[in-house]
Order: structure tokens, then sequence, then C-alpha cells
């Protein structure tokens, strides 16, 4: 693959893994504040923890391939 090719390919691995990094760092906020009162909630539920932690390590995923893809360029 040409060098610009594979150049480019990777910025926009790196791009599509940032912004997944970023909806699954707001959706993870969104939990931990979603006190009617725009305090941090005192109490999470199970399955919001569990679901913020599995949003959150199948980012660390695309965002290790992005940075992978960035080092073999």
């Amino acid at each position: 693959m040409e060098p610009l090719v594979r150049a480019g390919t990777c910025h926009q691995t790196l791009l599509d893994a940032l912004k997944a990094a970023e909806a699954a760092i707001e959706e993870a906020t969104d939990i931990m504040f979603s006190g009617e009162d725009g305090k941090p909630v005192k109490r999470l539920k199970a399955a919001d923890i569990e679901h913020a932690y599995l949003t959150l390590c199948g980012v660390i995923v695309q965002v290790n391939e992005a940075i992978h893809a960035g080092e073999s360029v």
C-alpha cells in the first residue's frame, strides 16, 4: 500500500477511535451525572456501572488498534 494511502487510512482510523472514545466518555459521565439537580448521583445501579464499564472497554480496543495502526505508518 502506498505510504500516503496508509497514512490517510490511519488518520481516519484514529479519528474514528477518537469519536468513539468521546461518545463513550460522554455516556459514562451522563450516567454519573444523571441526578435531577445537576449534581453527581450518589448511588449507581449495578446495571449502569456495568453498561458504562463495557462501553469504555469496547472503546479501549478501538483506540488501541488505531494507535497500533498509526505506529505502523
